[in-house]
């Protein structure tokens, strides 16, 4: 059985922001999270192709028993791999169980412990990344 964290916050965001002329495609922000040991709750938004504006969508809730070896593999992940820009249209952040990690994409932000990254990912890395954001998707699709 998976040890799932007590208590922990996520933010998935995937796609592109557009800029001056550019339009913005589809887009979805998730916020994941679990308190006092409860089910997961999970929050989202998402941005049809060309518009500005997000729209909520309906909360969900997965069980700490269905999500607990998905989020296991994901910490396993995370702290295997520095924080710092992967590039591409996903960004994922997470607070809980002793760590602090962000990728700080898209639109910049600060690494793991408010560090700016120091060093750029390897092919590697940027796989295991992409594998996290497969995890959060799933995440997200077993939610009711």
């Amino acid at each position: 059985m998976s040890q799932l964290p007590d208590e922990f916050y996520l933010q998935f965001k995937q796609g592109s922001e557009g800029g001056g002329f550019a339009p913005t495609t589809k887009s979805f922000e998730y916020t994941i999270q679990r308190t006092k040991g409860g089910a997961l709750q999970i929050a989202g938004a998402e941005r049809a192709e060309g518009e500005f504006t997000f729209t909520d969508l309906p909360p969900k809730t997965l069980s700490a028993e269905e999500a607990g070896p998905y989020v296991e593999q994901l910490l396993t992940i995370l702290r295997s791999i520095p924080a710092g820009g992967y590039g591409g249209e996903a960004s994922i952040a997470w607070s809980g169980a002793g760590l602090e990690w962000s990728d700080g994409a898209p639109g910049g932000g600060e690494g793991s412990a408010g560090l700016a990254a120091q060093s750029t990912p390897t092919e590697d890395q940027k796989m295991q990344f992409q594998s996290a954001v497969k995890i959060v998707d799933q995440l997200i699709e077993k939610a009711q």
